[in-house]
Order: structure tokens, then C-alpha cells, then sequence
């Protein structure tokens, strides 16, 4: 059943996108692309870091509002071989957008991941769905190019009945076009 409800997700994660391209043009679409390091917090013993990145699009709704999808990759982590896990995951924000000047602005943003952990050496994986949230800068480097600075974070991933998830977080640059 797990498997008809990620699928399910990540279709209606892509709706936004499968817009005609004129709605899209007038909505202020966007994709993008971004890359950075990862974070995997544990409690009482140091975080994990690996290398993450995500491909996102999403659509400017009105006012200061948008509407993104992505697709998270969290990084493999190795602090135990026997039990390393690789991390990954779909999301959906709404972004708010508060301009500084007609090329630097900051966003917010609050969503649900749906993600999803391999386990190394298994067809075994635990999936759910939690909060995400977080904030970048953006700045406009030509018409329809944007660079993004960004930190994000993803709740309770890996969190199956009682055991207790762990807290992620991603900080990556990007360059996001419109059209």
C-alpha cells in the first residue's frame, strides 16, 4: 500500500507542472536546481554530513506567494556500514517572498516531505511524510535567472511507530530560470 500512496504523492507533487505552458508563462513558472551539504543530526553522538541536492519547480501565485514541488536527495550516510541508509524525498512548500530591491529578495517557506530511507545492502525502505520549512536568498543575475542561497529542514525522517525520527537539514546554492 506504501508504494500506491508515494507514487500517488509524487504525482500530485507534479500538477503544478503539467500546466500548459502559457498558464505556466503567466503564473511565473519556474525550475531550478540546487546543491549543497546535507545534514543528518543524532542525538548524543556528533551530525553526519553528506553531500545533497534538489530539483525544483513551482509557480507564482498572486502577490508574494508560490507554490513549489521538489525532489530532495538527502545523501548516503555511513557512520555505521552494517546499517548505512540513503535519504531522499519529495516536497511540497508554499514560499513567501519579501523583495529588498527589484533584484535581492528573501523567501520563507512551510511544507510536507514524503521521504523515503534505503537501507545499504536491502530492498528494505521506511517511508512517511512530515514537515519541512525554511528560508533563502535569492538574487535575479539576468532576466529569467535566478541565484538561490538556501537552508532547509525536514522533520522526524525515518520515523516508523514508535521509533523516533531524525531531524535533517540542507544548505545548498542554486540557480532557479523562469518562464
Amino acid at each position: 500500500m506504501h508504494k500506491y500512496s508515494r507514487h500517488l504523492s509524487v504525482f500530485i507533487l507534479c500538477l503544478p507542472l503539467m500546466l500548459p505552458l502559457q498558464a505556466r508563462a503567466a503564473a511565473g513558472a519556474y525550475v531550478g536546481i540546487s546543491a549543497g551539504q546535507a545534514t543528518l543530526k543524532n542525538q548524543g553522538s556528533p551530525d553526519e554530513t553528506a553531500i545533497g541536492y534538489k530539483f525544483f519547480g513551482g509557480l507564482q501565485a498572486t502577490g508574494p506567494f508560490a507554490v513549489e514541488v521538489s525532489h530532495v536527495n538527502l545523501g548516503k550516510y555511513y557512520k555505521d556500514t552494517a546499517n548505512a541508509l540513503e535519504v531522499s524525498g519529495n516536497a511540497l512548500h508554499l514560499v513567501g517572498k519579501l523583495p529588498f530591491s527589484a533584484r535581492l529578495a528573501a523567501l520563507a517557506k512551510v511544507g510536507l516531505f514524503s521521504w523515503d530511507v534505503q537501507y545499504n545492502g536491502s530492498t528494505a525502505s521506511t517511508t512517511g511524510t512530515d514537515t519541512t520549512y525554511g528560508f533563502a536568498m535569492t538574487y535575479i543575475l539576468l532576466t529569467g535567472q535566478t541565484l538561490r542561497v538556501e537552508w532547509e529542514s525536514y522533520s522526524d525522517v525515518g520515523k516508523v511507530n514508535n521509533y523516533s525520527g531524525r531531524d535533517m537539514n540542507l544548505i545548498s546554492i542554486g540557480l532557479s530560470i523562469s518562464f
